[in-house]
């Protein structure tokens, strides 16, 4: 919805997402999202790297695989993709 907002008033909006484990199943509807709503900026995907004491704590429940990480953003570049 403020996503929604900024872009109607014309401010360009750029989305960085950390995928983790918690979020993973949730960035086909997120891509969706932004490319009915034409989002105005970049979305950028990055893994989650833990570098401080309580990230480090919870590595094991927030981190996912390299080969996972591509998998699902080659996903969704694919989808992005195709013809609207």
């Amino acid at each position: 919805d403020r996503i929604q907002t900024l872009m109607r008033e014309g401010i360009k909006v750029d989305v960085n997402t950390v995928v983790m484990k918690q979020n993973i199943d949730d960035l086909d509807e997120m891509g969706a999202f932004f490319q009915e709503n034409r989002l105005s900026g970049k979305w950028k995907l990055m893994t989650f790297f833990p570098v401080r004491e309580k990230a480090l704590k919870n590595k094991e429940y927030l981190e996912i695989s390299d080969d996972l990480f591509l998998s699902e953003v080659q996903k969704i570049i694919k989808k992005q993709q195709k013809p609207r």
